[in-house]
């Protein structure tokens, strides 16, 4: 099978060729038609670089406006109120977890995966320590003894207790700080 030759270039002039033909045209006599494409060339000429210069010009009004914005919104209460919000949660969660909903969940976390936490209470009398209780769900008491003595961050909880539940054992345990 043979080449198919090139098709021929379209005989019209290109737009290039076109606008040279008017601003330099082969006469030199003036004409309404060449005046036209002189303007046309010079507004050309103007608004190619306008449009990058207009962008930056809108991108620098619209960034001194949104901080503007930004300012005004910082100054307000509301600002002010969940800055002190997030600082306050900050320091907690550098402080580790010394509350009650702390303390259960770093039980949750050292249990087995297959016992449950089923309730817990925190009794406070007086002006003795507050003591945590808590009693749980296992299949295998032991192996729960077993997590709870290895973890120290429990806070020295202790079995205070077994009775059969349903299809389980719930162990309860007191003691340590929440």
């Amino acid at each position: 099978m043979e080449p198919q030759p090139l098709p021929q270039p379209d005989p019209a002039p290109s737009l290039a060729e076109r606008v040279g033909a008017l601003i330099g045209g082969a006469d030199d006599a003036p004409s309404p038609r060449r005046g036209g494409a002189i303007r046309l060339a010079i507004m050309l000429a103007l608004l190619l670089p306008a449009g990058p210069l207009l962008t930056i010009a809108a991108a620098e009004w619209w960034t001194v406006r949104t901080r503007a914005v930004m300012v005004a919104q910082a100054d307000s209460p509301a600002a002010r109120d969940a800055a002190a919000q997030q600082a306050e949660r900050r320091e907690l969660a550098r402080l580790g977890g010394t509350s009650f909903a702390g303390a259960i969940d770093r039980i949750a976390r050292l249990l087995p995966p297959e016992d449950r936490l089923a309730t817990a209470e925190l009794s406070i009398d007086g002006e003795a320590p507050a003591q945590l209780g808590a009693e749980i769900a296992t299949i295998d008491p032991d192996r729960l003894r077993a997590a709870l003595a290895r973890d120290s961050s429990t806070g020295a909880l202790r079995v205070e207790g077994e009775r059969q539940g349903d299809g389980v054992m719930i162990v309860t345990v007191a003691g340590g700080r929440p």
